[in-house]
């Protein structure tokens, strides 16, 4: 379990390593917000849509949404 959480930080440092260029972009253009409000704003919708779809399909045929 330890070894496995620690080969986990060791791959989310490795991506950090790899991408500091990207990760940082903000910092070097003020243009560039520090946030990702506008992407998550913009997926709402969708997110939203396949819930009630879920929803939808549990409440009009329960026996689907059996696991």
């Amino acid at each position: 379990m330890v070894i496995n959480s620690i080969i986990n930080i060791r791959k989310i440092q490795n991506i950090a390593r790899e991408n500091n260029d990207r990760l940082y972009y903000w910092v070097e253009d003020p243009n560039v917000p520090a946030e990702n409000n506008f992407a998550k704003r913009e997926l709402r919708p969708v997110v939203m849509a396949e819930r009630w779809v879920l929803v939808l399909i549990l409440w009009l045929e329960p026996e689907q949404g059996k696991f």
